[in-house]
């Protein structure tokens, strides 16, 4: 098969009844297992070959913390929840809920992408953060308050102080299983999405905002996009404003070129967040994981969450079906790797 194959890896798997095996080559007579197989669609599965040093029990230690979630999807869905490498893309007034919530779920290996550090205004809405992490960077932040969450149970934690497209953040998205963007601008999204489909990632967006014209509250919400190899991405969605992606993957020159002409919308100023708000954003998109993983339902595609003015109090969290455009580019990448070129984004790398 390798002589076949002109030299490029061949696997191999058995099944059977309730397991599986496999095997790859990448010469003749040296044979490698394969530890871990991920399943991507509607809800991320993850399963480990017989041959695989990968599997192991749930601790006692872990039964103890986490009994009382264990009564709601039992010891088997715990298993599943640590088995999971999440990476998490952004970790300002979204990203670090998501850690904080996610090592209290169980999971036990994180991969953190910023190249941001802590100002004097996050503090409002960045969890764990203090005033002693002024000029942290915030995967630093991250870390800490992950690895003390998780304690005398087991951590690890792979921190990437860049952003997308950098080659360093990309071959590290390479080891997660799930990827979580919380990100500010749809220049960055856009091209977190690609990279999602030219590497087969099950990866869930989040997104808030607050409309506050003037300093006067209209309305505020989000949303929670979860895009998987077969599912639409967020270009199919509607999700990305290309104008606004199109102004962050300029160079700087460009940048305020447009701000002199008035073509940046207002894009690069501060805008309203609050922390309530992405704590709702934050667990809208861990309950979906936490359902899809151990399997309590499939993880829902597209949900919104609307809150209206104070004159006309209202709240609700919404889901919408969206289905992939049979011409977009983006969805063309899927599985296409390091083909897909993300490096070349932005001009400004």
């Amino acid at each position: 098969m390798l002589d076949a194959m002109g030299g490029r890896p061949y696997a191999a798997l058995v099944w059977g009844e309730d397991s599986i095996d496999a095997w790859w080559w990448r010469a003749p007579a040296r044979s490698e297992r394969v530890d871990r197989m991920v399943i991507s669609d509607v809800s991320p599965r993850i399963i480990f070959p017989t041959s695989s040093r990968l599997q192991e029990p749930v601790s006692t230690t872990e039964k103890e913390v986490a009994q009382r979630q264990i009564l709601l999807f039992g010891v088997e869905g715990q298993r599943r929840i640590g088995q999971v490498t999440v990476a998490i893309v952004g970790l300002g007034g979204l990203g670090l809920h998501v850690a904080q919530q996610l090592a209290h779920l169980g999971v036990k290996k994180f991969i953190l992408v910023d190249n941001d550090k802590i100002v004097r205004t996050n503090l409002n809405r960045c969890v764990g953060a203090s005033h002693s992490d002024l000029g942290k960077p915030k995967v630093a932040v991250a870390a800490r308050l992950v690895k003390t969450i998780r304690r005398r149970q087991a951590a690890e934690v792979h921190s990437v102080p860049q952003k997308l497209p950098g080659s360093a953040a990309v071959d590290a998205l390479n080891d997660a299983d799930v990827v979580f963007g919380c990100l500010d601008n749809d220049g960055a999204r856009l091209v977190l999405n690609r990279v999602a489909k030219a590497y087969n990632l099950t990866y869930f967006d989040l997104a808030s905002g607050i409309d506050a014209p003037g300093g006067r509250f209209d309305s505020a919400g989000g949303r929670v996009a979860l895009v998987t190899p077969d599912g639409p991405c967020l270009n199919c969605m509607g999700e990305i404003d290309r104008k606004e992606a199109e102004y962050f993957l300029s160079s700087p020159t460009a940048q305020q070129e447009a701000r002199k002409r008035g073509y940046a919308s207002g894009w690069d100023l501060p805008k309203p967040s609050v922390v309530s708000l992405n704590g709702t954003i934050s667990s809208m998109a861990v309950s979906e994981f936490m359902l899809g993983v151990t399997g309590l339902r499939p993880c829902e595609g597209l949900c919104v969450y609307y809150l209206s003015s104070l004159a006309s109090p209202f709240q609700s969290a919404t889901k919408r079906t969206v289905s992939a455009d049979a011409d977009c580019f983006t969805c063309s990448l899927r599985a296409v790797g390091d083909k897909a070129e993300v490096a070349r984004m932005a001009a400004a790398h």
